[in-house]
């Protein structure tokens, strides 16, 4: 129920992240209580603002004056800290909006994340007041937020350092618990995070909306973001244009993708199942890169946030070891992460400084130097970053012991800081052994990931990310007469109207030719004679294929006979498939049967269209026919779709390969397919959510030039209301 970035929106929200005074209502005495969490921090990250404590039944909290009731405060308060029961914290919401407060933040869970009835009505009742008013709503079922550059850290939580990094990345988390581990995993490896912010159930402020407030200040570079329930998918398209128009990026980790995971994140933030790939297909297309893990995220979030978005990298890769090397060249290749071509110049050098080395990339310098110090490896490592084919160096430190772990930090550093190129040190990291490396590198400035196969998938994230913030598109012009949207939603009303919500080829080729989609020409009859009439109209061979709304998986109830020869062959086939379907599907209304030409030869594929839960209206392309799911080769997007992003569905697909002309092979007619495809694209956007699902399969797409022809057509709608 985001209030939007109007101008009293913005300014409440701002309120609440760079608040100059701070109350905590249901403040207490406790130490590690939520109600004293905020109080504590605002304290221990020197907040200079005023601090108001509130609970009648203390004088003093944590040093600040307490009061009784939020208007015996001497000033309205920018920001209030709600840790009350749920009712009371309705209560204290709505006391709060008629003072005149910019924000709250409520603490509390029992809301509707229970699940429960009464937790809906609190809610509800909560979401009324705040649309009833200019406050903005932090919440509820959350930890509040943290601004460590003012030091104004509400947050209900002592799970953070006392010592803050503060730095150019900006996290939004739906949990308080995901939160404050990015922050605490961040910290330990030197990255910088300026600004937290827990949304909890979304009820006010939407995660897009925080991540949108972020982007535009000046201090932060980039977002990284832990979600779960995708509550605003419109509201994150708009961040994926705003960090691209930017020039920064957004990282996204989107939890509860398996099936238990999904019903841990329902009980967690009541959040709706939807497919991940179509996940994966949103994010892509909005120019919001998907993490998988927190040290995936937070590490791609450091790098892009110190050396910005970048074009695909070309690495070099520094190993102590033959063995770390190779581990080190699975991961890159792994991850499809190019590897750097050293210059015989460059090999030339380094052979002459270590002759007991192989030089190559990665490039292993053994312990060979090492009697002589650090000097020999920082002029290698230099050597190695400076050829002209690397473009960022990524510096692999193993556990070793005492000397050899000094002389090992000192020539990375040395090189690193001599270098104008991306440099990071991917470390396996072995607790007391190894943390006086891990004190160097981080207080040096050097990037720290840790391990190195989370750090690898990091450097997957960010290089390239530039390219990725393209893919942030304004919407392609239509292929079709607007008009065809109205025309279409009336078809589909009149089918629903009447009670039809699985539409059968034959009636559903209205929708078809409404939209230029091609089939193969078909004709409907009710009687043997009838079909006799209809062989002599068309070419045989034919396809007789039963024709009923209740029967959508025809060639499971034997209602479909192809490579039917003549109009005496027709006529048999005409009782075949009525006797087989109605021993199937006794209830079975039968409209009667069809008979159609058969299509050219080509490529089977599967064009359609699903409804999702969260995204809404989905486009799917990928091997088709009657084994489809087997095959499982498809790809997913959102519509509306250009030739651009249905050239990138054929390029993902595995049997892309057979599409495209090579030598010996035509390919097939992929102008068509792509034309085909976004004409699909434009009638699930039309029908929005009345329909359910739409699917042509097979789609025979032909050699080029002779274009893609249905075969077959199913439609599935919505039911009315």
């Amino acid at each position: 129920m985001s209030s939007g970035q109007n101008a009293a929106g913005a300014d409440g929200l701002r309120r609440m992240i760079s608040p100059r005074s701070v109350a905590v209502v249901g403040a207490s005495t406790r130490a590690g209580h939520f109600a004293n969490q905020p109080i504590l921090n605002l304290r221990r990250y020197g907040f200079a603002g005023e601090v108001y404590p509130v609970n009648p039944r203390h004088a003093d909290v944590c040093g600040y004056q307490c009061y009784p009731v939020l208007d015996a405060l001497p000033a309205v308060p920018d920001l209030v800290v709600v840790v009350v029961p749920p009712r009371l914290a309705v209560d204290t919401v709505r006391e709060s909006a008629a003072l005149g407060v910019g924000g709250a933040v409520v603490v509390g869970s029992g809301f509707a994340e229970t699940s429960s009835q009464e937790g809906h009505d609190l809610q509800d009742e909560l979401g009324q007041v705040v649309a009833r008013s200019r406050i903005r709503l932090c919440g509820p079922n959350t930890l509040g937020v943290a601004n460590f550059g003012t030091g104004a850290v509400s947050f209900a939580s002592g799970n953070i350092p006392a010592a803050p990094r503060t730095g150019p990345i900006a996290v939004v988390s739906q949990s308080g618990g995901c939160s404050f581990t990015l922050l605490n995993r961040a910290w330990r490896s030197g990255i910088g995070v300026s600004h937290v912010a827990v949304a909890g159930n979304e009820l006010d402020i939407s995660i897009p909306e925080f991540i949108e407030y972020y982007l535009g200040l000046d201090e932060v570079r980039t977002v990284a973001c832990y979600i779960e329930a995708i509550r605003d998918p419109a509201g994150l398209r708009r961040v994926g244009q705003l960090a691209a128009d930017l020039g920064k990026s957004v990282f996204v980790m989107k939890a509860g993708v398996s099936e238990p995971g999904k019903r841990a994140a329902a009980a967690h933030t009541g959040a709706l199942a939807t497919s991940d790939a179509v996940c994966d297909a949103a994010f892509g297309q909005w120019g919001l890169i998907r993490a998988r893990t927190f040290d995936e995220l937070i590490g791609a979030a450091a790098l892009a946030a110190r050396f910005g978005p970048v074009d695909a990298q070309k690495f070099g890769v520094y190993a102590q070891g033959g063995g770390v090397a190779v581990v080190a060249s699975d991961l890159f290749a792994g991850a499809d992460l190019q590897l750097a071509e050293l210059s015989p110049a460059t090999a030339d050098r380094l052979k002459k400084l270590m002759p007991d080395t192989t030089p190559g990339n990665p490039f292993d310098s053994g312990g060979q130097f090492l009697a002589a110090g650090a000097g020999v490896l920082t002029e290698a490592l230099t050597d190695f970053a400076a050829d002209p084919d690397v473009s960022a160096v990524a510096y692999f430190l193993m556990p070793v012991a005492g000397v050899r772990l000094e002389v090992y930090t000192e020539g990375i550093l040395n090189a690193a800081a001599g270098s104008a190129k991306p440099s990071v040190v991917l470390q396996y990291s072995a607790g007391a052994l190894t943390q006086p490396a891990t004190d160097r590198i981080v207080d040096a400035g050097v990037l720290l990931l840790d391990p190195p196969e989370a750090g690898v998938s990091a450097l997957r994230l960010w290089s390239g990310s530039a390219g990725n913030r393209g893919r942030a598109r304004r919407e392609p012009s239509r292929l079709t007469d607007p008009a065809v949207a109205i025309r279409a939603r009336d078809l589909a009303a009149a089918w629903r109207t009447g009670g039809r919500l699985t539409i059968s080829e034959h009636d559903a080729g209205d929708l078809l030719e409404l939209y230029g989609i091609g089939r193969v020409r078909q004709l409907l009859v009710t009687s043997e004679s009838q079909m006799a009439a209809a062989a002599g109209c068309l070419r045989p061979p034919y396809v007789v294929k039963i024709s009923s709304d209740d029967v959508p998986h025809r060639s499971q109830a034997g209602g479909v006979v192809t490579g039917v020869a003549d109009a005496r062959a027709a006529a048999g086939a005409y009782q075949y498939v009525r006797r087989n379907v109605l021993e199937a599907h006794p209830a079975a209304t039968i409209d009667g049967v069809t008979i159609s030409e058969t299509a050219a030869r080509g490529q089977e594929l599967i064009v359609g269209s699903r409804l999702d839960p969260t995204f809404g209206p989905t486009v799917m392309l990928g091997r088709g026919g009657i084994e489809a799911e087997a095959w499982a080769d498809s790809a997913v997007r959102l519509p509306p779709l250009g030739h651009r992003a249905v050239g990138e569905m054929i390029d993902g697909l595995r049997i892309a390969p057979l599409l495209r002309p090579s030598p010996g092979r035509p390919g097939c007619d992929l102008d068509a397919l792509v034309d085909l495809t976004i004409r699909v694209s434009e009638l699930a956007l039309d029908l929005g959510g009345d329909l359910l699902a739409f699917e042509l399969n097979p789609v025979i797409a032909g050699t080029v030039g002779n274009g893609v022809t249905a075969v077959d057509a199913l439609i599935e709608l919505s039911p009315p209301g």
